[in-house]
């Protein structure tokens, strides 16, 4: 088996197997794992009452798995926008809050849309 094959198998452990799980696809960090690799490992120790140390957190994959499972977990980083987005990605959100989200969404969307094309400014992206 071609190596390019052999990774191909394991891309669900990469960052490209939380792109359409919930909250765990909202920035793509080349470096994270999946949701996948971190639900396997805590499937091992189920029956342990884990409690979850994970100092390098990044965007929060871990406890968010981990706050789905209901196991208690410590997380941290260094970046301090990481840390914002774990905090973001894994709060509770009242309906109240997700229904004003929406309907902010929607005023800007809109408004996007009758904007004039030759006034926008385009980010180079990549």
């Amino acid at each position: 088996m071609k190596l390019t094959q052999t990774l191909g198998l394991h891309k669900h452990l990469t960052y490209k197997g939380n792109l359409k799980h919930t909250r765990y696809g909202w920035l793509r960090l080349t470096p994270a794992y999946s949701v996948h690799l971190v639900s396997d490992l805590l499937e091992t120790h189920k029956n342990k009452n884990p409690v979850v140390l994970d100092p390098f957190c990044g965007t929060g994959t871990t406890a968010l798995v981990c706050a789905e499972k209901g196991i208690k977990s410590y997380t941290t980083d260094i970046n301090p926008f990481l840390v914002w987005l774990a905090h973001t990605k894994t709060r509770f959100y009242k309906a109240e809050e997700i229904t004003a989200f929406v309907e902010i969404s929607n005023v800007i969307i809109e408004n996007i849309c009758t904007a004039e094309v030759e006034n926008i400014w385009i980010p180079p992206l990549h």
